[in-house]
């Protein structure tokens, strides 16, 4: 007679696969998982750690320093999590990057440091030379402005706004805030090939959306100048933890409009 007992030892790649599978169906369920055993637990945390997102995970600093280097997308938004110094010594292979609170900001300049080729940050810097390996840039603030003392009005610093981008020779995507009416002449000078020669799609955020979903505004206009513009809606924090776990994300849905446009 069979030990009754046997069928529940079932060999170590066929566990890992199983475990692998509950937590691909769920990552939500990532805690429960690996308290189940040890080996469960190596199986598991390099997928689990794959996505940090600190305001939504309790900060384990001991776990992060053994297991830091996991971690390929990371998202900072919580002014209460430290400035992003910590995070970038613990994180060292992190390549999407979203820092957007204004606390987060402290320690941009220590972005050289990161393998970035994509970064959501919440404001402009003047620190694009440092990241040159960037394909993908979202400022999730408007245009910096100031205000000319001799005519009163406000002006759009076109130039300020230009010159760190033309540091940035891999750049094939850019999402921005909608530009000032009178600024729309910026859109122009982003898509000249001699300052962005790689800009493949340039995406305007029109308004938020709620959910997991991107839609396309009504462009026509902007796109009739030139076909990489897009005009589109969404919640940029939901999208881009939907990219950053495989799913469609701004930057699939702007390749695949343009596709469509280039037919």
């Amino acid at each position: 007679m069979a030990d009754p007992t046997s069928c529940a030892h079932l060999p170590p790649e066929l566990e890992h696969d199983i475990f692998l599978l509950a937590f691909q169906n769920d990552y939500r369920d990532a805690t429960n998982l690996v308290l189940i055993a040890k080996r469960v637990f190596d199986w598991l945390i390099p997928h689990v750690l794959h996505v940090v997102q600190v305001d939504k995970m309790v900060f384990n600093q001991s776990i992060y320093q053994r297991y830091g280097h996991h971690v390929r997308h990371f998202s900072l938004d919580s002014s209460q999590m430290g400035d992003l110094r910590t995070y970038i010594a613990l994180f060292p292979n992190v390549t999407n990057l979203a820092a957007w609170s204004e606390n987060s900001q402290k320690g941009v300049w220590e972005l050289h440091r990161l393998p970035l080729t994509r970064l959501s940050i919440l404001r402009f810097h003047n620190l694009f030379p440092l990241v040159t390996q960037l394909t993908h840039l979202h400022v999730r603030l408007g245009f910096p402005v100031y205000t000319s003392g001799n005519t009163g009005r406000t002006l759009f610093p076109y130039h300020e706004f230009i010159k760190p981008l033309l540091h940035l020779p891999k750049l094939t995507h850019l999402c921005m805030p909608p530009p000032p009416t009178e600024g729309i002449m910026i859109t122009e000078l982003l898509l000249e090939r001699k300052r962005c020669p790689e800009l493949r799609a340039l995406i305007i955020i029109s308004g938020p959306l709620e959910g997991e979903t991107v839609q396309l505004a009504d462009d026509e206009p902007l796109a009739a100048r030139d076909p990489r513009i897009l005009i589109i809606r969404c919640n940029p924090a939901q999208d881009w933890e939907v990219g950053a776990r495989g799913g469609k994300d701004m930057w699939e849905f702007a390749d695949e409009i343009l596709a469509l446009r280039r037919k």
